[in-house]
């Protein structure tokens, strides 16, 4: 695990990071994330996110909670894809309190064209997986 951890460090040290909808209870993810790209950048405004950060940002995490609406869904949604826009190849991924229904993480990962879930509680070795 050390090796993983090691050749990620070094990698994402060249990497900027969009933490857009994070709340106190990430604080775990975020201090993670700042500690190893080159700039972790924090956003709830999408306004912002997209027209302020998206030419400098290489990774989103994005943060959805499990009483998340249908309008929710849909507003991060046509988030995604405003920033997909600029960067057609941006990675997302989505930070979800436990889903231990397969068809929501199936759904959410269709809709959203992720390249990954991590789920909270936090967990650093889950995270470097």
């Amino acid at each position: 695990m050390k090796t993983v951890i090691k050749l990620t460090n070094d990698y994402a040290t060249n990497l900027n990071v969009l933490c857009f909808n994070f709340n106190t209870n990430l604080a775990s993810y975020y201090d993670m994330f700042n500690f190893i790209f080159q700039e972790c950048l924090l956003s709830d405004d999408k306004d912002i996110a997209q027209h302020e950060y998206s030419k400098t940002i290489d990774i989103v995490f994005v943060k959805m909670d499990n009483d998340s609406k249908f309008k929710e869904y849909e507003d991060i949604k046509i988030f995604i894809q405003s920033l997909r826009k600029e960067k057609e190849s941006l990675p997302i991924y989505l930070i979800k309190d436990n889903v231990t229904d397969l068809k929501t993480l199936e759904m959410i990962d269709k809709c959203y064209r992720l390249d990954g879930i991590l789920l909270t509680p936090f967990n650093r070795d889950a995270v470097y997986k």
